[in-house]
């Protein structure tokens, strides 16, 4: 079976980050694999430099917060808000905030299960930050964590009140996990 590609793509920072593609070892403090490394080069992954202007804190733009925090090294943002530099963002916006099938969704939940589990922040990016990335969020947290995909979302929900994922693209994400469970007890046995 194969997947459609898992797209992280980073955004300029109100601060002026500059989107790198270069000097990521550092940004990154060696945390890059072969997979990172063959991401960055077909371009689905870019780091934002960090960079702090005017000693602002680093969730914040002119008091505005950025990025909601769930966990340590795993957020939500919605697409107009302004990002951190430092971060990786997965992409989860050509998602449909319906019923989507598992294909496209296991690969957003896979990647970002990779990525929190070396070390790097990642934050995941909807166009509302409502559905589609706290949604995902919740299923990287429900994989990693072993838990059922509902209390996941409360984890997210207690972080982020707005979080309301769509009843269909809940189910999606579940039937996904399930797959996703299904296969590693495959390779297991």
């Amino acid at each position: 079976m194969t997947h459609p590609p898992v797209y992280i793509a980073a955004a300029k920072s109100l601060h002026g980050a500059k989107t790198a593609k270069v000097g990521v070892r550092d940004a990154l403090h060696g945390a890059l694999t072969a997979y990172t490394k063959t991401l960055m080069g077909l371009g689905w992954i870019q780091i934002l430099e960090p960079e702090r202007k005017n000693g602002t804190q680093p969730n914040t733009v002119g008091g505005r917060k950025m990025t909601y925090w769930i966990r340590r090294n795993l957020g939500i943002v919605s697409e107009d808000e302004p990002k951190e530099p430092g971060i990786v963002i997965l992409d989860v916006r050509d998602l449909r905030d319906e019923a989507n099938p598992p294909q496209n969704i296991i690969p957003k939940i896979a990647a970002g299960v990779w990525l929190v589990e070396h070390g790097m922040a990642v934050v995941v990016q909807c166009q509302g930050g409502i559905s589609r990335s706290p949604g995902i969020a919740a299923a990287i947290i429900a994989y990693m964590d072993k838990i059922p995909f509902e209390d996941a979302l409360n984890e997210v929900q207690d972080k982020v009140r707005r979080a309301m994922p769509e009843m269909s693209l809940r189910d999606s994400i579940k039937s996904a996990l399930r797959t996703m469970n299904e296969q590693h007890l495959e390779r297991k046995g």
